[in-house]
């Protein structure tokens, strides 16, 4: 299951997606809450499930973003494969 940054992700349909590196996560959880105690709606993945449905949610959810703003946070050491998050079978076999 994935890492509970210090807040529940918003079920506001506007809001901004928070995506992390689980190495990041003591750094980006801190600027994430002090955003979200401010009334910013985030959403991140705390509760969902890793496998397909997570994929699926994940997916979802990043298309589904009302915010025109992306940010992303990165550690250290950045994964050397490409994401299959948010792509067809037909995306996934041309990798």
């Amino acid at each position: 299951m994935s890492t509970y940054l210090g807040f529940k992700p918003t079920e506001d349909p506007n809001y901004y997606f928070v995506s992390y590196n689980s190495e990041d996560v003591s750094r980006v959880g801190s600027i994430a809450e002090t955003v979200s105690r401010s009334g910013i709606s985030l959403w991140y993945d705390y509760g969902s499930e890793y496998g397909e449905t997570w994929e699926t949610t994940i997916a979802e959810r990043i298309q589904n973003t009302q915010q025109s703003c992306q940010r992303g946070f990165f550690g250290g050491r950045f994964p050397s494969t490409r994401s299959r998050i948010g792509r067809t079978p037909a995306d996934t076999a041309h990798a």
